[in-house]
C-alpha cells in the first residue's frame, strides 16, 4: 500500500552546520611546549598558527581524543605532533 506523507511542516537542520568559530587568542610560541628539545623540533617557527594555538591545550596537555577539522595547509599535522609530543 502506499501512504501520502507531507513534507511541509518538516523541520530539517540547516544545510551546513557553523564551524567552530576560531578564538582571538595571542599566538602561542613554541615555548609553549615547555621542554627546550621539543621547543628544537619546532626551530624555524616563531608562533603557532590560530588553529594550532586553540587546539595546543586539548591535544598536548590532555590524553582526549580530539578531531581537529581544516582546511588543506591550515597546520594540521602540527596539531598532530602535538599529540604524538
Amino acid at each position: 500500500s502506499v501512504l501520502p506523507v507531507s513534507f511541509n511542516t518538516m523541520i530539517l537542520p540547516p544545510k551546513f552546520p557553523p564551524p567552530t568559530e576560531l578564538l582571538d587568542l595571542q599566538p602561542l610560541p613554541p615555548t609553549a611546549l615547555g621542554e627546550p628539545a621539543l621547543v628544537k623540533l619546532f626551530n624555524g617557527v616563531s608562533e603557532f598558527n590560530p588553529i594550532q594555538t586553540q587546539t595546543f591545550h586539548e591535544i598536548f596537555k590532555t590524553d582526549r581524543n580530539t578531531l581537529v577539522c581544516a582546511a588543506s595547509g591550515s597546520g594540521k599535522t602540527i596539531c598532530a605532533e602535538f599529540a604524538i609530543l
